[in-house]
């Protein structure tokens, strides 16, 4: 895959992607021109995609793909001590 053969070529740990521009072709129907729509992933959880029609049929496809900005589930509190108590339970 390219993706290989560019972290072969560039020292991957000298950068820290924050920010994806996507541009997607998107056909509505087969007798009209695709539309183009411009969009940015920002980490650490940002989307600029709206929330109509089209745009929400592009976060779709990328939640399906595993790359839709979620808001990160909260964490359960771990109690000092907890740990121990449940290794002892």
């Amino acid at each position: 895959m390219w993706l290989e053969s560019l972290k072969s070529s560039l020292p991957m740990h000298l950068y820290n992607v924050t920010q994806v521009e996507m541009t997607a072709h998107v056909r509505t129907s087969p007798d009209k021109v695709p539309r183009k729509v411009t969009f940015r992933i920002t980490h650490p959880n940002s989307c600029s995609l709206k929330y109509d029609e089209l745009d929400g049929s592009l976060r779709d496809m990328l939640e399906a793909s595993g790359i839709e900005p979620k808001e990160p589930k909260a964490a359960t509190p771990v109690l000092p001590g907890a740990e121990q108590a449940a290794a002892v339970a």
